[in-house]
């Protein structure tokens, strides 16, 4: 059974999911596959920052304004997995009518609740993008792995695997196989 809302390890939203390449049913939510889910939202991060690369067309009258710093771009990426990118977008809009820089997440995250945030979920998505940032930091000088891995472009999601369901019990994710 899938749920609505944010679901599995990197609280996807099942239509992002859906966006990402993942097959959801009322069967089978890849979202509780480690595997399927990290690549979804590897996939998601990197088109996120691929948005914020160039003017990208959200809607109607809607752009994304290009950050050409590609580390100052990882925050505007970071806040849209948590706000979505529409949210963003909207917030470097106000932030550059209002005459401040659409590329200083610094500025543009003070613009927030003009975008439509509550309170709470502008403080979240700050505190987010923060924290997200800092374990980025500490990661990468304690980590082993190529640093230049990242920048790969994504691989196609395989579908999940056919003949069950995955299922949370207990916090754990669990994969069913149906019977025959």
């Amino acid at each position: 059974r899938y749920i609505d809302g944010a679901a599995g390890d990197f609280q996807l939203e099942k239509k992002t999911a859906k966006r990402m390449g993942l097959t959801i049913s009322s069967k089978n939510d890849p979202r509780f596959d480690i595997d399927d889910a990290s690549a979804a939202a590897a996939k998601y991060l990197k088109t996120l920052d691929s948005s914020f690369s160039k003017s990208t067309t959200l809607s109607k009258n809607l752009n994304t304004i290009p950050v050409s710093n590609a580390s100052k771009r990882v925050k505007f990426a970071i806040a849209s997995y948590n706000a979505g990118e529409g949210r963003i977008a909207k917030a470097q809009k106000i932030t550059k009518e209002s005459g401040g820089d659409p590329n200083d997440w610094d500025e543009v995250k003070e613009n927030l609740e003009a975008a439509g945030a509550s309170a709470k979920k502008a403080k979240e998505i700050r505190e987010y993008v923060e924290k997200v940032t800092a374990y980025e930091k500490e990661f990468s000088k304690k980590s082993k792995a190529n640093k230049r891995a990242k920048h790969k472009k994504a691989k196609k999601i395989k579908k999940a695997p056919e003949g069950g369901h995955w299922v949370t019990i207990k916090g754990r994710h669990i994969f069913i196989e149906d019977k025959r």
